[in-house]
């Protein structure tokens, strides 16, 4: 009832549109924008990079470049191409600290993670991308994190932020070649992993080159864990 009152006298509005929703959605968003964003259905299994169309007969779907040297021996979900609205609110998440942005971006990816993962064992902890201190420090919260945080409710698995990040250049506007240059030790575990960890998820806002991901998966599996899964809300084409 109190739920009703609220959308009848303080109804809620788009958070890309901005126009009056009747009431409230999960999502934030008005049912047109939800529905247009850029939703991504066919992907690379290991990597979330978007392939074409498959043939039925081929599956799963991995591309070229993870047939060779997978960027994870686990899943990558990443639901959303990262372009135009996916962009904007990764932006105003990264750099305003908005939250609204951020539960856009958590719903849709909680969505394909529970359509995805079904009935089958999740990982036992979500693994943000951590900052530098000096960025953290800066910046004043970790985008990322919010993100994970955003995730644990929805899906009722804790974060553990076991990883720190050594002072480096930032990946931010670096070419394909300079990000992955990214050396080996620009992560390192900073607490103790749970004696029965097996199975994590490394969560990032946008996977670009994939770079960061895999420097953060080696990392982990020096440390000891089996097996590492890749979320992150979107996933940008490589140029």
């Amino acid at each position: 009832m109190l739920s009703r009152i609220i959308d009848l006298y303080l109804p809620d509005t788009c958070a890309l549109c901005q126009i009056l929703i009747d009431k409230r959605q999960p999502h934030l968003c008005c049912t047109h924008c939800w529905s247009d964003l850029p939703w991504l259905d066919h992907q690379c299994r290991h990597c979330g990079l978007a392939l074409p169309e498959p043939d039925p007969r081929m599956r799963p779907l991995v591309c070229g470049h993870c047939l060779t040297q997978p960027l994870t021996k686990g899943i990558a979900i990443v639901p959303l191409a990262y372009n135009d609205d996916t962009q904007r609110l990764v932006h105003e998440l990264k750099l305003q600290n908005n939250l609204r942005a951020a539960e856009v971006l958590s719903v849709a990816l909680a969505t394909r993670i529970q359509a995805t993962y079904g009935m089958r064992p999740r990982p036992q902890y979500i693994v943000p991308t951590p900052l530098t201190w000096r960025r953290r420090v800066i910046r004043g919260y970790n985008q990322t994190a919010r993100l994970a945080f955003s995730l644990a409710d929805k899906l009722s698995i804790p974060v553990h932020s076991m990883l720190s990040r050594r002072h480096g250049p930032s990946q931010h506007g670096r070419n394909r070649r300079a990000r992955e240059a990214l050396p080996l030790n620009t992560f390192y575990t900073r607490r103790q992993l749970p004696a029965d960890t097996r199975h994590i998820a490394l969560l990032d806002d946008v996977v670009t080159t994939g770079s960061t991901m895999r420097v953060m998966a080696h990392t982990m599996q020096s440390a000891g864990v089996r097996r590492i899964d890749i979320w992150a809300p979107c996933r940008a084409a490589l140029q």
